[in-house]
């Protein structure tokens, strides 16, 4: 999930894909850059979790993905006629629940 949120957030972040209105997405995009350096984070952590330390700080960094992702997915929700917003928004809904279970797991 963190890979396809990544995906997601960083076609979001792409002001290009807003056009000459591209201003008042500045949260959105804003939003979606943070939630992309956070989930990559988090991704490489996952990826070294046979090493404790590296699966500590998962576990540690798991709620502040969840929590960046809905954030993100919050922001992005209020763009529905942006294809790319909800696309984003619904990747981000993913990673934070998968997030949120990897921690109670």
């Amino acid at each position: 999930e963190c890979l396809r949120c990544i995906t997601a957030c960083e076609r979001c972040a792409d002001t290009k894909s807003y056009g000459p209105d591209h201003g008042k997405y500045h949260k959105c995009v804003t939003l979606s850059r943070a939630c992309a350096d956070i989930c990559l984070l988090l991704h490489g952590y996952l990826g070294h979790s046979h090493i404790s330390e590296m699966a500590h700080m998962a576990v540690d960094l798991a709620p502040v993905c969840a929590r960046a992702c809905e954030a993100c997915a919050l922001t992005c929700g209020q763009h529905p006629d942006m294809e790319v917003c909800v696309k984003c928004a619904n990747a981000c809904r993913s990673c934070a629940e998968q997030c949120r279970r990897s921690v109670k797991a």
